[in-house]
């Protein structure tokens, strides 16, 4: 009987001695009122990540809340052994909007496996404040497409709010936890936008990725190797693809406001990834002006290389950001594409930018030979002419002409616009004059 008792002590001995003994908690004591002020948001330095947050260090306590305000707490979840997933988000970050499509695989697939936590962070990309990735303005030319506009939250509950149109407009499967006002989780646990941590049971990091699976990382490699899993999706390639590079070369915009020039990388083979290392050689522009690198992640206007991997067959996107001043001028930038396993195979461009064309924002735009109007215009934008333009334009924030109609040359033409995404455009009229004014639809 002696012996069985000993055999039992030793057991819940080992059984409390497994429990992951985590770094002392960061996290909520209690759920934040909705008046609690999101404390000043540092600019990020360097990558963004937090020394000791990686591969076999522990990692602190916390607990946080989800909308509904239900609250988790990181160690309560380790103790059921089974390893958590953390990835860092804000609606503005348009690199997570694109991975939701992974996240929600990664909490299908491993379920029951893998507890799947996002975090809510600062906005990475608002509207009108500075973004705490570049210093600046940084709306992105994705966001003023897909209309996603927010200015970045002064109180917890603005933050819910952001938080809650994100979960409006997106199907995620996973539980999404709110970063506590003072931004205790982004500070520490690493300040990158869409990063993601796995963690063991007992705590330690297995794998963090400052960009969550961005190529050549692979999310479901590491899920995979620390549950002894085959997921069939822990894919890998050579580099000996190829690329081409194809696209605009100048963009027009207006004064104060960026101009996004477009291109695009494809990959030419079908079985190998390619690497394309990318760096801004140059530029000749005003010298309050600002440009900036945009693949798969968009780069402050302070790095002036990039690299990005591209899997077989795929056609990655470029952008070249101008951010210009409010007088109106022209700007160049010189830029060159190298394969990083062939260097026959580069490039060498020159983009250019131009804000040569006036810009105003009233509520009625014209003089007493022509009108437009509204602005913001909801659903219907009005022009009242005589006989100065013969066709109305509507161009995306990024240049791109995606409506076109012949106006009435007297009097007044209704022009729908319901079917676009709230954001900023540009409108254009054209005739015996010209015209060219921003917009903002609602």
């Amino acid at each position: 009987m002696k012996q069985h008792f000993l055999l039992l002590l030793f057991v819940f001995s080992v059984s409390l001695n497994s429990r992951a003994q985590l770094l002392p908690s960061i996290g909520l004591s209690h759920l934040p009122s909705d008046n609690d002020s999101v404390c000043t948001i540092p600019i990020a330095q360097g990558s963004g990540s937090v020394p000791g947050i990686s591969a076999g260090n522990l990692v602190p306590d916390f607990k946080l809340y989800t909308l509904a305000g239900d609250s988790v707490r990181l160690s309560e979840v380790l103790q059921t052994n089974i390893p958590v997933l953390l990835i860092s988000s804000s609606y503005t970050c348009p690199v997570f909007r694109g991975k939701i499509p992974v996240i929600n695989q990664v909490d299908s697939i491993y379920q029951g496996q893998l507890a799947v936590f996002i975090i809510y962070t600062v906005e990475a990309h608002p509207i009108i404040d500075v973004s705490p990735y570049s210093g600046n303005v940084w709306t992105t030319s994705t966001n003023q497409t897909e209309g996603v506009l927010f200015e970045q939250p002064k109180t917890y509950g603005e933050r819910k709010s952001v938080l809650s149109s994100l979960m409006s407009n997106n199907y995620i499967r996973s539980t999404i936890l709110i970063d506590g006002p003072c931004n205790e989780w982004w500070l520490n646990y690493g300040t990158e936008p869409n990063s993601a941590t796995l963690i063991k049971p007992d705590g330690r990091v297995f794998a963090f990725q400052q960009w969550f699976d961005k190529a050549p990382d692979n999310i479901f490699c590491e899920i995979d190797s620390l549950l002894g899993n085959n997921s069939g999706l822990c894919t890998s390639f050579g580099n000996g693809g190829t690329f081409t590079l194809e696209g605009d070369t100048i963009d027009y915009g207006i004064p104060g406001f960026f101009i996004a020039v477009n291109a695009t990388l494809t990959n030419q083979s079908a079985t190998e990834n390619v690497v394309v290392n990318i760096q801004r050689q140059g530029t000749q522009m005003p010298a309050s002006w600002l440009t900036a690198l945009c693949t798969d992640i968009c780069y402050p206007p302070s790095t002036n290389s990039a690299q990005v991997t591209i899997p077989p067959g795929f056609v990655q996107a470029f952008i070249f950001y101008f951010y210009t001043d409010t007088v109106p001028a022209n700007g160049m930038a010189q830029v060159r594409f190298i394969n990083q396993g062939n260097s026959s195979n580069q490039y060498t461009q020159r983009f250019y930018g131009s804000t040569l064309t006036s810009g105003i924002e009233e509520s009625v735009i014209g003089n007493q030979q022509w009108k437009i109007y509204p602005n913001p215009v909801n659903d219907n934008l009005f022009v009242d002419q005589l006989d100065q333009f013969e066709f109305a334009n509507l161009y995306s924030a990024e240049g791109r002409l995606i409506k076109s109609d012949r106006i009435l040359q007297h009097g007044k033409t209704k022009i729908t616009l319901k079917e676009f995404a709230k954001g900023i455009y540009y409108f254009e009229l054209t005739g015996r004059e010209h015209v060219l004014r921003k917009i903002i639809l609602n």
